[in-house]
């Protein structure tokens, strides 16, 4: 995917014009599975796996021309950022379940869940300042940035369900714990 963008910001005393050039590409897969097992008239369990992987990298070039907010139109500088990001992803995720329909309008039904989140973006941004020709480079700064997230979620769930003359009785819990770095 290619973009453009066109942003007017004044900040500071200064007028920003930024153009933005970027391009973002995004490859990877997503699968789910399932099967349920029926163990009897009244008993089901299921067991259901699901994932995804993705990469997801982006380039951009940036320039800002960077004016006084008394003379907007006549810009001083110009700031070309480059920017590099690799994004990657991944999720695992994994329910195993049970399910019991007993004769007298009575349901159990019990889960077991785990999932994995993990993420890395790893960005290089190069910052350099030129007068309005772009000929002079006034001072230059790079940046590197990396974010790795993990996330780990495990749940207990149990409801249970019950007709009664008047209606039905709906009862459940969950308990639930998560881990992140």
């Amino acid at each position: 995917q290619y973009n453009t963008a066109i942003f007017r910001n004044a900040l500071n005393g200064f007028v920003l014009e930024e153009l933005e050039d970027g391009v973002n590409r995004w490859a990877g897969f997503y699968g789910r599975l399932g099967v349920d097992l029926f163990l009897g008239k009244r008993h089901t369990l299921g067991l259901l796996l699901s994932g995804s992987d993705f990469n997801q990298p982006q380039n951009s070039i940036n320039r800002n021309l960077i004016a006084g907010a008394n003379t907007p139109s006549v810009y001083d500088s110009i700031l070309v950022s480059t920017n590099q990001v690799a994004s990657f992803s991944k999720r695992q995720q994994v329910n195993l379940n049970y399910r019991f329909e007993g004769t007298a309008g009575q349901v159990l039904n019990f889960d077991v869940d785990y999932a994995a989140f993990s993420r890395d973006n790893l960005r290089q941004q190069a910052n350099q300042y030129y007068d309005p020709t772009e000929t002079e480079k006034f001072s230059a700064s790079d940046f590197h940035f990396q974010g790795p997230t993990t996330v780990e979620v495990s749940g207990l769930k149990l409801d249970f369900e019950q007709q009664l003359p008047f209606g039905q009785l709906s009862v459940g819990g969950k308990l639930s714990q998560i881990a992140s770095d």
